[in-house]
């Protein structure tokens, strides 16, 4: 049986400064940050602007979606679609099409992420199993810092404990697919929208390493 693709890493580019082109047409703004000359998709305001042109890899002209024109920019994120080995990456769940068979560290990757945002109780099978983190990160929450951080290093732990049981019982898992190990690289804390993110870096039986960031 293969697994099939619901978990894509993205590269989360680097963005330094964003403002508005006054004067042109059609209404545009210009990004200054890193690498962005590999560039493969852009939310503005968490809507795909599908109109850009890459003057330099520190440098790119965006149109404003129009359904965003004369509205605030809230939230703008730029993502170079790359492989999830050893690359800072954003962690999202889609159904890709077509669908594409996974192997490898992203088998392990997709496994591990399912775990940890499984909420405990939410398998009628096996209610204890679940990391939580689903609950954790990127909502808003106004406990301190320090709570959010202990949730999160327990969802780690529980999904750590909960991967290598089901490994135990499967011995026909390759080693590249196998975790050795999920540590807790970094951790931010926005006091201003409550919100949690983290960078999680999980390691196979081969010694190679995926690192993943969570917001």
């Amino acid at each position: 049986m293969k697994d099939f693709r619901i978990v894509q890493a993205k590269t989360l580019l680097d963005i330094y400064s964003i403002a508005p082109i006054r004067g042109f047409n059609p209404p545009s703004i210009v990004v200054v940050g890193s690498k962005l000359n590999s560039v493969s998709e852009i939310l503005y305001n968490g809507v795909t602007a599908n109109e850009f042109f890459v003057s330099s890899d520190s440098r790119l002209v965006v149109r404003i979606p129009s359904s965003q024109v004369g509205k605030d920019l809230i939230d703008f994120k730029a993502y170079a679609g790359v492989s999830i080995l050893n690359k800072s990456a954003a962690v999202v769940l889609e159904l890709m099409k077509p669908l594409k068979p996974v192997s490898g560290i992203d088998r392990l990757v997709q496994a591990w992420m399912m775990v940890f945002l499984t909420t405990p109780g939410s398998d009628v099978f096996t209610p204890s199993s679940g990391g939580g983190a689903a609950a954790i990160i990127g909502s808003r929450t106004d406990r301190r810092h320090s709570s959010a951080a202990a949730d999160l290093t327990v969802a780690i732990e529980r999904t750590e404990t909960e991967i290598l049981r089901l490994q135990a019982s499967r011995k026909n898992i390759p080693p590249e697919e196998k975790l050795l190990s999920s540590d807790l690289e970094s951790l931010s804390f926005d006091d201003a929208t409550g919100t949690l993110s983290a960078t999680v870096r999980l390691k196979n039986l081969i010694n190679q390493s995926a690192e993943v960031s969570l917001s």
